[in-house]
């Protein structure tokens, strides 16, 4: 794959790819380690990229599983802190709805976070980045029962979460 080809790909998907890590990792530094991982896959991997089927969709289900394969080892259910203040800053900055005040989102994101990857992810794509349930199974790599079944066990955990901050910040 030459540079040039490369660079169009990186213009045209990079920021959509940069979005997905920073919500995957919620740490600037790890989502950018995970976004240069992923572009790295993406060289390695372009001659068995089946130019029928959506880039984008090739390209998130390889971050997702190397987000998957990084994670497998540490991933430790703990509260989302920021590292920096610019950390908390560029997760504000990539809210796509800007009607709402920021701070009602960083509770529920800090819920999200505390979710298993598995259910991180299907949550992710389907009401954040608006993926179809049967586009996410694709990204994914499995059925599309199992990304519902996902989706309603997330929304439940999740749910469970906001009320028991809610109960404990009243």
């Amino acid at each position: 794959m030459n540079a040039e080809k490369i660079k169009e790909y990186v213009s045209i998907h990079g920021n959509d790819l940069s979005r997905f890590c920073l919500f995957l990792c919620r740490n600037q530094v790890e989502a950018e380690d995970l976004y240069q991982d992923t572009w790295l896959k993406v060289i390695k991997k372009m001659d068995s990229y089946d130019i029928n089927k959506p880039f984008d969709k090739w390209i998130l289900t390889i971050c997702s599983n190397t987000y998957k394969d990084i994670n497998r080892l540490h991933f430790v259910k703990k509260r989302f802190e920021f590292a920096s203040p610019e950390d908390k800053q560029l997760f504000f900055d990539s809210i796509p709805d800007k009607s709402r005040p920021k701070e009602d989102y960083f509770e529920l994101f800090n819920c999200l976070s505390m979710l298993t990857p598995k259910f991180k992810e299907v949550l992710i794509l389907k009401f954040i980045e608006g993926y179809s349930e049967i586009e996410v199974a694709e990204i994914l790599g499995i059925p599309n029962g199992t990304v519902k079944s996902r989706l309603s066990k997330a929304k439940k955990l999740l749910r469970g979460r906001l009320e028991e901050y809610e109960k404990l910040h009243r």
